[in-house]
């Protein structure tokens, strides 16, 4: 294929959607731009301790990705760089960077790929759950964090072991008020494959799921949650009506109803993990807009389709890591395709 600014892709995104399609693009023998605002690739997967269900370690599934990217002749990275501007004309894509600690750089290319993927919510907006007001309450990413710095057992905010864990479901998912209107794809298997992790640590610690619906199509999802239960981890029906200390107690105390039995319930616990749900950034917002992709009521990109514009990824809708890799692969070629087509009708 023709090696002009026309048969180039930009790939704007460099977590593991990005970094996939880049990689499928290069074995297709067309040069892409892989463009992260960050100082390094991998995006959210790279903050994960392990992935769902194969309870690999994420950096076994970046590393050899980044390394494979490095070696590539038709990969070019672009990292700490935004794109400021992107327009269309005759075909033919313009983005302008904004490169921390360097001059701007202009990049034009035939295609463009939006792997920018989601943000978890700020959980603030729900302030009953007690996140920034208790030290014992966090996000499902910051515990992913703690997971991956402690996989031999965890420790409280006040450095006790935790005997006594909770995770709260759909924090700002699927509510129409206090967050996101969508199911985010990944929180029900997130809190699973964590107490699965934690009960291996220690087969007797108290693991409570709180949820509205689980939801376990992918495969070998359902088989982790009959594993879980099978290790005497609890799912509770219902989410908390709040997250509460009582007074001069050490632990917190989560307090609910259990709508499958119509009963209250008050469970202590040494640490509250938040699993929120997932919603574009302002700065993806924008860049879809530059796009001409329209962008529903929920934040999401609609499905009308523009010529040379592909969204792949959690980008499009709250995605596992099998099917963000599918994604990658689909949109690879199908910009292969539409430079194709577009150089025949030439």
């Amino acid at each position: 294929m023709s090696t002009g600014t026309e048969n180039q892709v930009l790939v704007i995104g460099g977590g593991v959607t990005g970094m996939r399609t880049s990689l499928d693009l290069a074995s297709l023998g067309i040069r892409a731009h892989l463009i992260e605002r960050d100082r390094s690739l991998g995006g959210l997967l790279g903050q994960v301790n392990r992935v769902f269900p194969s309870m690999r370690l994420a950096s076994d599934i970046i590393g050899p990705m980044i390394s494979e990217i490095e070696k590539s002749e038709t990969i070019k990275v672009h990292l700490s760089s935004e794109v400021r501007s992107l327009e269309e004309h005759d075909g033919l894509f313009r983005a302008s960077l904004s490169v921390e600690g360097g001059p701007d750089i202009e990049l034009e290319a035939g295609c463009i790929i939006l792997a920018t993927g989601l943000r978890p919510m700020d959980p603030t907006i729900i302030p009953e759950f007690g996140y920034g007001r208790y030290p014992e309450v966090m996000t499902s990413l910051e515990f992913e964090a703690l997971l991956r710095s402690s996989e031999r057992g965890i420790k409280g905010s006040g450095g006790a072991p935790v005997k006594k864990l909770v995770f709260i479901q759909c924090v700002g998912s699927r509510v129409e008020r206090r967050g996101l209107p969508y199911c985010s794809a990944v929180c029900c298997m997130g809190a699973i494959k964590n107490a699965l992790i934690l009960k291996d640590m220690d087969p007797e610690m108290d693991i409570s799921i709180l949820y509205i619906d689980i939801r376990t199509h992918g495969k070998g999802w359902e088989d982790a949650y009959r594993q879980a239960r099978k290790a005497g981890v609890k799912f509770i029906r219902g989410q908390p009506s709040m997250v509460t200390k009582r007074p001069r107690a050490e632990r917190l105390v989560v307090c609910g109803e259990n709508t499958l039995i119509k009963e209250l319930y008050e469970i202590d616990a040494d640490l509250v993990v938040l699993q929120v749900g997932l919603e574009q950034t302002l700065d993806s917002r924008e860049l879809i807009s530059m796009l001409k992709v329209g962008i529903r009521g929920d934040g999401l990109p609609d499905d009308e389709q523009v010529d040379g514009v592909f969204i792949a990824g959690s980008s499009e809708s709250p995605k596992d890591i099998a099917s963000c890799m599918a994604q990658a692969g689909a949109c690879a070629a199908g910009a292969a395709g539409y430079m194709l087509r577009k150089s025949s009708n030439k």
